[in-house]
């Protein structure tokens, strides 16, 4: 864990793109993950990591509980989403993945 706490104080200030597994690790409370995303998802609502979503994460999220009808999952989840903890989210288009920085600095 502490070398997990240094790595969240080097991205202090930095864009960090949160995928839908984090998310999913977060709302279902798994016991082998929810230290890491916890931490990781309270320094995005300290604003000291700038986390970033896409719709499509967002909407990955809801697939299980919307599947299962579990509406006070669905609830929960969307009063979490609606708190706007996260910086942004980033529209997936065709050819957004050449504006990602390893394309960009390896010249692709």
């Amino acid at each position: 864990m502490l070398q997990f706490n240094e790595k969240m104080r080097q991205m202090e200030g930095m864009r960090v793109y949160i995928d839908t597994n984090i998310l999913i690790y977060f709302f279902n409370k798994g016991p082998s993950y929810l230290p890491l995303v916890s931490c990781l998802v309270q320094q995005c609502a300290d604003r000291k990591i700038l986390g970033t979503v896409s719709l499509l994460v967002l909407a990955e999220v809801l697939v299980l509980p919307c599947r299962g009808k579990n509406l006070e999952a669905v609830a929960q989840i969307k009063a979490f989403l609606a708190k706007r903890i996260f910086y942004a989210s980033v529209s997936i288009r065709r050819g957004s993945w050449r504006k990602a920085p390893c394309w960009q600095e390896s010249g692709a």
